[in-house]
């Protein structure tokens, strides 16, 4: 009917995925994020929400 179905996997996923990281790429990747901080961050901001 003219329209374009879109989810939420064609909206979020990235245009190229790595399909075969390297190990070392993904651990220097990996030591940029202060994890620590983000999960402090999303255990702060939490959201119940009753559907």
């Amino acid at each position: 009917y003219g329209c374009i179905e879109v989810d939420c996997c064609t909206i979020f996923l990235p245009e190229h995925p790595e399909t075969k990281p390297r190990l070392k790429e993904t651990e220097l990747a990996e030591q940029a994020l202060d994890v620590e901080k983000l999960v402090q961050e999303a255990l702060a901001t939490h959201e119940i929400l009753d559907l």
